[in-house]
């Protein structure tokens, strides 16, 4: 696995993200790291891996730099590395994962390496922050590009979107799932009509995108993502959470079903039993499969009941899929939420 190629990927994939530079400055720090690491091996020259930490040490601090200016929405340039920190633990900015390997490399490498001139790394302590530090650039690089994405998807639908309540019958009085598979269908029927832009995301962006479109059309209905759920000192993370009136429905997304009937079937029943043990794991009982389009010609298919689903859960599934399989009036239409 090339964790900085990971990283690179990400990056240019949004060309014009303001923090861009910022972020080449990081991936640069890591590449001389790779360099000392390598240099260190070759002429066997232990002290190059002390030089090692210190640049992973600058794409710690680099990274956390760019992710208060994005998770804060504020400019860090008075601020400490030691006051960032504070502030994106304090403020549980960060998720759970994501503050395990900030405090794992600040304990491991970057406190010792600062504090302690005498110190010397060695090859596997050299090896393990490149990863580690790498590993924390990446994730938090993904929580930061949901963030924009959620923005940017929220603005765009500033004028274009119509408030479920208004366009689907009956909607306020609907339970809280049938409310989250039809708001999701909506906007599969969006996802469709923009594919060629929509489908180039990653599926955490697209889920981002996701959660802003939700949080604009249905207001009442409160949304997150990537949510950890605990429950008999267990946790469950879930894609996105939509509670109304209390009531939480899961909704977990996926890449795009097969159009081979024997394929999708077994892809949909194996999706359906992991969420079915996960949500009873978890206390809930109400969830969403997304299955995200895989084509333009698609069209957006809601799966409400099914023999084979367990009877004490509220499931539903909604794909993409072939419209020659299912003629107009064996389907019904999402309501178009949105005025493309």
């Amino acid at each position: 696995m090339d964790l900085l190629k990971q990283i690179k990927d990400k990056v240019t994939s949004n060309p014009d993200w303001s923090g861009a530079r910022g972020l080449q400055s990081v991936l640069t720090h890591i590449e001389i790291a790779e360099r000392y690491h390598h240099r260190a091996k070759a002429e066997r020259d232990e002290h190059l891996y002390t030089d090692v930490i210190y640049r992973t040490n600058h794409a710690f601090e680099g990274i956390l730099k760019e992710a208060y200016v994005v998770l804060a929405d504020k400019p860090a340039d008075k601020l400490t590395p030691n006051e960032i920190e504070a502030y994106l633990l304090s403020s549980k900015a960060l998720r759970g994962r994501v503050v395990d390997l900030l405090k794992n490399y600040r304990q491991h490498w970057r406190n010792p390496s600062t504090h302690d001139y005498q110190l010397f790394f060695s090859e596997q302590e050299s090896y393990l922050a490149i990863v580690t530090v790498s590993a924390f650039v990446s994730i938090l690089l993904d929580q930061m590009l949901e963030k924009i994405a959620y923005i940017a998807k929220f603005q765009a639908l500033k004028n274009e979107a119509r408030l479920a309540r208004d366009r689907i019958k009956n909607f306020s009085e609907l339970p809280p799932v049938e409310k989250v598979w039809r708001v999701i269908a909506s906007y599969a029927d969006h996802y469709l009509k923009n594919f060629v832009t929509m489908s180039q995301y990653s599926r955490s962006t697209s889920n981002a995108q996701l959660a802003a479109f939700i949080a604009k059309v249905a207001p009442e209905l409160s949304v997150e993502q990537e949510v950890s759920v605990a429950n008999a000192d267990q946790e469950f993370m879930f894609d996105l959470v939509v509670t109304d009136n209390g009531t939480r429905v899961v909704v977990e997304t996926r890449e795009p079903r097969s159009h081979d009937s024997t394929e999708a079937h077994f892809i949909s029943d194996a999706a359906v039993s992991q969420l079915a043990a996960r949500l009873r794991a978890a206390g809930l009982n109400s969830g969403v499969i997304f299955f995200y389009p895989g084509a333009p010609d698609e069209i957006p298919i809601t799966t409400t009941a099914s023999s084979t689903w367990p009877k004490d859960l509220n499931l539903r599934e909604v794909y993409g899929a072939d419209p020659s399989e299912f003629p107009e009036e064996e389907h019904e239409e999402p309501v178009s939420l949105v005025e493309e």
